[in-house]
């Protein structure tokens, strides 16, 4: 049975006006409606607790309080577990979440450093910081926990003891936390005390009903986005040069990640830089369960550059954490291309040739061949040791020193760890379709970096076709190529990335939807996620009929009907 096709689109956008400036001083305790004809300032640390729900609408900014000194609070905003947010912006009217001082939003274009690109601000205000009930992996005792346990809660990371409000941790795996969708957090990280600031996007224990995708961090003091035990899934996640590591993840994180991009820098501001790619921990205790697991398709990690110290690793796997990588690129880092900690006095390593004895196998999903760590189908290119995974024993403990691990051995290509002859590439040519790095420098520390001026992330060279299919379980989307990008710019428009211009190359248009292929009355083609396509037919020349609609999810989707007829033509059109 013949079918034609044709392809068209059409696209339409706004923004919403903002009005007035309301200060929210006292925590959120009823179900609650923020509007995008108003501004929102947090005055200190505000918790939604009690079991209400938050909800913000598309296009509504968010200011964070700057206090004076550690000892103040700055504006952040704390989703306690039982309640919930509902922050749903759009490409084209996002939820922004930023300083007191940001004229970047909206319509408007910005003055002064927010208009420029590698301003390096940063630790302005606090962050978004989502509490939940999921697991955690912590210490009772030494070792650690030997089991999940449901009773477990912590203190969350960044903010002072609330008492049970900033707790997180429980024992349901599938909480509900709420949604989050394009969301652009920017300048914050502020540091109340030594080794404790907020990250840009904290999660504890939030549980797989949570709905993430969308969600950018932009120049963060500390980690663009942590994990603290959660089994989360997110989806289209940009972190941008942050003081710290892009993604971390701790206690027992064991959720699922596609399209995640990492891009570090140095943040003048606070004479501060990136870190790890990637700073991966299993749970407080080696031994402790349910450990890390998470499984990261399409991620891309951009470095400091090849010639940054050792500290800059792409992945730095350690405590005990297992988690696999699939389809990913991690280039342009000074250090290793990874580093995977194990501990001499024990059997507890980083997952690596089955080390740990993990128990209760039904917590840990996802893996491709039964490997608690797993590594395939990615691509590393400029790494300062090369191919070389270095190990305590060959290197000295120069690398382990150098990222705290002084005291621990790690495996290494002296182990016989090669992941470069286990379906990964070390390429020749980029894996991306273009970078520039500013040709004026930022010292920091006395070692002089260059911020990326622009870049097309788009797949290129090795990048361009993957042999690790994704798995069909509803969330991941199927894409034909490695890193977070191909041919369409998913953070246009609604990341500060994008307002400022460091995207060049790569087309911000929804893609016009390409037929895949069709079997008797089905039809398959790639989708964006949000995006509403109309599936049409006439007698040429028209008038058109809608047939069928189809909800992009991001990856390819199919339409099956029997009303297809011979005699008729198609298109898929996105109004």
């Amino acid at each position: 049975m013949k079918k034609q096709f044709i392809i068209a689109t059409a696209l339409a956008a706004g923004f919403a006006a903002q009005a007035a400036n309301i200060h929210i001083a006292t925590d959120i305790t009823v179900s609650t409606v923020w509007t995008s004809n108003n501004v929102y300032t947090l005055d200190t640390v505000i918790f939604v607790d009690n079991g209400a729900t938050l909800t913000i609408e598309p296009g509504t900014v968010i200011r964070g309080f700057e206090p004076g000194g550690t000892s103040a609070r700055p504006g952040a905003l704390v989703i306690a577990r039982g309640s919930k947010i509902r922050a749903k912006g759009t490409a084209e009217a996002p939820i922004v979440m930023t300083d007191e001082s940001d004229d970047n939003v909206g319509g408007a274009t910005g003055t002064g450093p927010y208009f420029q690109q590698n301003n390096g601000m940063a630790e302005h205000w606090g962050g978004l910081i989502v509490l939940g009930n999921s697991y955690i992996a912590t210490d009772v005792g030494d070792p650690g926990t030997p089991s999940p346990d449901g009773s477990l809660e912590l203190q969350i990371e960044g903010i002072e003891d609330f008492g049970d409000v900033s707790k997180y941790g429980g024992g349901d795996d599938d909480d509900d936390s709420g949604e989050i969708s394009y969301v652009s957090i920017r300048y914050g990280g502020y540091v109340i005390g030594s080794d404790n600031e907020i990250n840009g996007l904290t999660l504890g224990a939030v549980g797989r009903e949570t709905k993430i995708d969308h969600v950018e961090v932009f120049q963060n003091k500390d980690d663009g986005v942590e994990f603290f035990g959660s089994t989360v899934d997110t989806k289209y996640m940009l972190v941008w040069s942050v003081g710290d590591d892009g993604f971390d993840w701790d206690q027992g994180f064991r959720g699922k990640g596609q399209f995640w991009m990492n891009v570090q820098g140095p943040l003048a501001e606070t004479d501060d830089k990136s870190d790890k790619g990637s700073e991966m921990d299993g749970g407080d205790g080696d031994s402790s369960q349910p450990s890390s697991c998470p499984t990261i398709y399409n991620a891309t990690y951009i470095g400091l550059a090849n010639t940054a110290d050792t500290k800059n690793t792409a992945l730095h796997f350690r405590d005990g954490t297992a988690g696999r990588y699939y389809n990913s690129v991690f280039m342009d880092f000074g250090g290793a291309p990874m580093l995977i900690e194990k501990d001499p006095s024990s059997t507890d390593g980083s997952g690596y040739k089955t080390t740990l004895d993990y128990v209760n196998d039904a917590y840990y999903t996802h893996s491709t061949g039964g490997k608690m760590l797993e590594l395939k189908g990615n691509v590393f290119f400029n790494i300062g040791t090369g191919t070389d995974i270095p190990d305590n024993a060959a290197e000295g403990q120069t690398y382990g020193a150098s990222s705290g691990d002084s005291s621990k051995e790690h495996y290494g290509t002296a182990d016989g760890f090669n992941p470069f002859a286990s379906n990964n590439t070390y390429a020749a040519s980029s894996p991306i379709a273009s970078l520039f790095r500013s040709p004026i420098a930022t010292t920091i520390g006395g070692k002089d970096y260059n911020s990326v001026f622009f870049l097309n992330p788009s797949a290129a060279n090795d990048a361009a076709s993957v042999s690790m299919n994704v798995p069909v379980d509803g969330f991941f989307a199927k894409a034909n190529y490695a890193g977070a990008f191909g041919s369409y710019n998913w953070a246009a428009n609604w990341t500060t990335a994008d307002r400022l211009g460091y995207f060049v190359g790569i087309s911000d248009t929804v893609p016009a939807p390409v037929l895949n292929g069709f079997a008797g009355y089905s039809i398959e083609f790639e989708t964006v996620l949000g995006v509403t396509y109309y599936v049409q037919e006439a007698t040429l020349p028209g008038p058109w009929t809608n047939v069928g609609i189809v909800e992009g999810t991001g990856g390819y989707v199919t339409f099956t009907t029997e009303m297809l007829d011979d005699s008729k033509v198609y298109q898929v059109v996105v109004m």
